[in-house]
Parts: structure tokens; sequence; C-alpha cells
């Protein structure tokens, strides 16, 4: 069987998004807790996020009525831009003016940690070195948070 090793990448805020005219639209920050039997739009169950996303909820003691899933994140907008539904996402999922209001979300914050994925002990390929360097420069020219890096 083989081990794995992750090298984490950036932390990602996610955050509460509504239409522009959604009641939430005024909003600047909400606690997860406010969010109980509200009606959303959310990643699939088969995905990280989406079990991140629920530890949140089980940690504010809310939960919300989720009216549809989706494995697409444009579909998700889609869905949120043309409907009353909310949805979390990346803050970086979102860009300029496009009809949608962020609001944060605390009481808890929901983070992830995108990562690289490879074999245990395996040597470090220099076209995945490459990628996490241009990643890493990415993120932090978009204003992800930066990883306090142990060297």
């Amino acid at each position: 069987m083989h081990q794995f090793s992750f090298e984490p990448l950036c932390n990602e805020e996610l955050v509460l998004l509504v239409g522009a005219k959604h009641p939430l639209a005024s909003r600047k920050r909400m606690r997860m807790v406010e969010l109980h039997r509200r009606e959303m739009i959310l990643p699939s169950s088969r995905y990280t996020t989406r079990r991140m996303i629920d530890e949140a909820f089980a940690a504010a003691g809310a939960t919300p009525i989720v009216r549809a899933e989706s494995d697409s994140i444009t579909a998700m907008l889609g869905m949120v831009r043309q409907s009353h539904l909310a949805t979390i996402v990346s803050r970086h999922a979102v860009q300029g003016d496009s009809g949608f209001k962020i609001i944060a979300l605390e009481s808890p914050t929901p983070m992830r940690t995108p990562g690289l994925v490879r074999l245990k002990g395996a040597p470090v390929d220099p076209a995945q070195a490459t990628l996490a360097s241009i990643i890493r420069e990415v993120t932090t020219a978009a204003d992800f948070q930066p990883l306090q890096r142990n060297r």
C-alpha cells in the first residue's frame, strides 16, 4: 500500500456568497449559526470542501436547508445569481463586480488548505517544484492567506 505526503500551498478562506438582491446582501459578516435553516446550494458531499463546511455548521450548531448540491462552482454561481439561494465558496471563486455579494463567515471561519499530493519518499519532480512555486506566487499576489512555513 502506498503512503502519500501532502505539501500545503496556501490557506484559503471560505465565504458566504449571495446574489446582489438577496436579503443578506447588506451584511458584511455573518456567524455560521445565523445560517441555521437558510436555503443553500452547496458542493457535493463527496468533496472534502463540503465536509469542511458541514463540520463548520456542526461546530456552530447550525443546520442549513440544502436545496441543491453541485459538482461545479460555475453551476453553483449561476444558481445563486438567479435565485434566493446562498452558497459557501472560496473568496476567490468570484472576481470583480459580478452581481454577487461576498459575506465573511465567522464562529468558525471555514478555511481550507490546497496543496500537492505525492508518493512519500519519491523524488520531487522538477515540474512539480516549478508548479508549486508558481501556485505560491499566484496565491500570494491574489491575497490568499500565507502559510507559516517551517524551515
